[in-house]
């Protein structure tokens, strides 16, 4: 019996700890925002779609080899008047045909092998706009991710200047009840005090506008972002960010792609 109340004492404390855990544990992280990003955006989406049909174009560019197949089918039937009529006064006659065509190009001039040069080349340009419009979401969420956390450090900073200069007010004016200040030191100190505070409200503004401007990039509301980065996250090298770039194109349903 002590066992059970001792599992169930146990169970309550593991319970209320889940409940009292910041949500910090669960900020969104840079990866998080990028991967969020790749898959909301339009854009990206388009040009994605571009590449994959001009990759499924290179096919058509041979077909000028393949073996055509035509037929036609015709028939006709009559009834006439005639001696010999076995049923009805009546002989009836039925003819028909059909023809079926086979043809092929054995040479068409080299434009197949032209074709499919344009087709390549399409397919080249179709995957570098793709690559570009890849990257400019990349530099676009990263620079997003990295406003909001700039706009919340600096409205921190100037609620904390606003709340140091209230206390410099406060203290002002008591000086200035005691005898030992002037009321233009304290006019000077509440003057200061609401540029402080006219300052706030632009961070808090701008603060806003970065968390609106992260949503539209991701979709993910921008409440809590994970501050100490994971430069991990972020290939340092080409080869390095070109791998990563196609381990993720793979893992969104191009297992062929290389």
């Amino acid at each position: 019996m002590q066992t059970k109340i001792h599992l169930t004492a146990i169970a309550s404390i593991l319970s209320v700890g889940l409940l009292i855990t910041p949500y910090t544990a669960f900020a969104t992280t840079l990866e998080d925002a990028l991967r969020a990003a790749l898959s909301n955006s339009l854009s990206l989406s388009a040009s994605r779609n571009n590449w994959a049909a001009a990759r499924e174009n290179i096919d058509g560019a041979q077909s000028t080899k393949e073996w055509r197949a035509t037929g036609t089918l015709s028939g006709t039937q009559s009834m006439t008047n005639a001696a010999t009529a076995t049923r009805d006064g009546f002989l009836s006659s039925q003819s028909g045909s059909a023809t079926i065509t086979l043809s092929r190009n054995l040479y068409d001039g080299g434009q197949t092998d032209e074709n499919l040069l344009l087709r390549q080349l399409q397919r080249d340009i179709a995957e570098a706009r793709y690559l570009g419009a890849e990257q400019r979401v990349i530099l676009a969420t990263v620079e997003a991710y990295l406003d909001v956390i700039r706009a919340s450090r600096e409205v921190a900073l100037n609620e904390a200047n606003v709340a140091r200069l209230s206390e410099h007010v406060a203290a002002a004016r008591a000086r200035v009840d005691a005898g030992a200040s002037t009321s233009t030191q304290l006019a000077q100190a509440e003057a200061r005090l609401l540029r402080a505070r006219t300052t706030l409200i632009s961070a808090v503004s701008a603060h806003n506008s970065a968390e609106d401007a992260f949503f539209t990039l991701t979709a993910v509301a921008a409440t809590e972002l994970e501050e100490n980065l994971d430069i991990g996250v972020i290939p340092e090298t080409l080869l390095e960010a070109d791998i990563w770039r196609v381990a993720n194109i793979r893992m969104r349903g191009w297992p062929h792609f290389r």
